[in-house]
């Protein structure tokens, strides 16, 4: 347990682990061979304190310069600097975790996360459309999750597919998107494999045409969007020609339908 080298991947969400053990943790255990870190904020519990500081991150970007990703769930983030999380990361999962607006904008000014293919704000419901468009500096993006940010409308869409045509993941929901943000979606990207727009009330049936043209999607998710009927979920299942796996929970009742459509689609 004691030889370092052997903390590549680590999850301490079981855990709850206040600042000052987390940073006897990371003194005793993490080195430069750590990739991966994954822990646990106090916001879901009565506990009252911080789980990472200043400090705590300038020690884990100099003893783990080689940590590609981390996750982070349920922590109150909003005085902790952006900029300085460590250079190194590819993977910043923030989920559910308290920010401010424009908390990210230090850290993409300077660059800090231009090395990033996936970046995951679910649950981060302070997100608004003002904290998109500096998103424009990460290069490299491949996957955007923005499922459960509420503030968000057509025009963070209109940011995302001008700044990142070539999204492989696209995860959004719980948002006031309208069949306008679907269009700019289905016209500007040409790449995405996997889609969600969960509970999109504002989203009609007409959305449905627009992602029929998306021609690469493999992963569908349109749940809980009971506006949809049958007949454009019939149409839009036969018009993707490389889908695998939709999910329609709380939408429609022709699975058996889309099963016929086509029987290797795993349906939800």
């Amino acid at each position: 347990m004691k030889d370092s080298s052997l903390w590549k991947c680590v999850d301490l969400t079981q855990y709850s682990i206040k600042l000052r053990d987390l940073t006897k943790v990371t003194r005793l255990y993490l080195s430069k061979s750590l990739k991966h870190l994954e822990l646990k904020g106090f916001l879901c519990t009565t506990v009252k304190t911080k789980l990472l500081s200043e400090v705590f991150l300038e020690e884990l970007r100099a003893r783990s310069p080689n940590l590609s990703k981390l996750v982070i769930h349920n922590a109150e983030l909003r005085t902790l600097p952006s900029s300085k999380l460590p250079k190194s990361l590819q993977h910043l999962h923030l989920q559910s975790c308290q920010l401010r607006e424009g908390w990210l904008l230090p850290a993409l000014e300077e660059g800090t996360l231009k090395n990033l293919r996936s970046l995951d704000l679910s649950g981060c419901g302070r997100i608004t459309n003002r904290d998109i468009s500096p998103m424009s500096q990460l290069k490299n993006l491949e996957e955007l999750s923005l499922l459960g940010c509420y503030r968000l409308g057509d025009q963070a869409l209109e940011a995302i597919t001008a700044d990142h045509p070539n999204l492989k993941s696209l995860l959004i929901g719980h948002s006031d998107f309208t069949d306008l943000g679907m269009k700019d979606v289905a016209l500007n990207m040409k790449r995405l494999e996997r889609f969600s727009i969960q509970h999109c009330e504002l989203v009609t049936s007409k959305s449905l045409k627009f992602i029929q043209r998306m021609k690469t999607i493999e992963e569908l998710d349109i749940s809980y969007n009971p506006q949809f009927d049958d007949a454009s979920i019939y149409g839009l299942v036969k018009g993707l020609p490389n889908l695998r796996k939709i999910t329609v929970h709380d939408v429609t009742t022709v699975s058996d339908t889309i099963m016929q459509i086509n029987p290797n689609i795993e349906v939800l």
